[in-house]
């Protein structure tokens, strides 16, 4: 099945984009990308976080946080954090949304289907040594659009420009026209 088929039974005019990584300053994490799909694939989760930063509950942090974002030059981290709990902003999550995981810029994970609301768990990043998000979103992995194994994660057209963690596709754009057409099955 299409991506745009997906969205279209969906009645949907938007998707996300995120990444799954650790950032590029830590490295050492990076090697372990396979452990933290593993683990987001099992428990069916999707996550951010900025534990420096954002140590509550998004909307109940947001105004002590930003502060402290703008300072640190980290504003970007708002706009993501707006985007991924519901009724933020109006680009906020809602359920029922879908979400394509992507290793890198040119790489397929999985795609989901956002089940809950936003959740604050730190007992998550603290359990897993620091290798899982405390912001968390349960998903549902959409069976036309399968869940591929690290090493087997298909490839996709470049997305140039997609730097953040977090993003939002909206139907009109180009990287809508570049991504719909991608067969989500290997």
């Amino acid at each position: 099945m299409k991506l745009k088929n997906l969205l279209f039974s969906k009645n949907k005019n938007r998707f996300y984009l995120m990444h799954l990584s650790y950032g590029k300053e830590d490295k050492e994490k990076a090697t372990r990308l396979p452990n933290l799909w593993n683990f987001s694939l099992g428990e069916s989760l999707i996550g951010l976080d900025l534990t420096n930063y954002v140590k509550d509950d998004w909307p109940k942090a947001r105004n002590s946080a930003r502060k402290s974002l703008i300072d640190h030059h980290l504003q970007g981290w708002i706009g993501q954090f707006d985007k991924f709990c519901t009724k933020i902003c109006s680009d906020s999550m809602e359920i029922g949304d879908i979400v394509l995981i992507l290793e890198g810029q040119r790489h397929l994970l999985g795609v989901a289907e956002v089940t809950t609301g936003h959740k604050y768990q730190p007992e998550l990043a603290e359990s897993r040594g620091g290798d899982f998000f405390d912001h968390v979103r349960g998903v549902s992995w959409h069976p036309e659009g399968r869940k591929f194994d690290f090493d087997e994660r298909l490839e996709i057209p470049i997305i140039e420009g997609f730097v953040n963690t977090l993003d939002i596709v909206k139907m009109g754009t180009t990287r809508w026209s570049t991504l719909t057409p991608i067969e989500m099955r290997s």
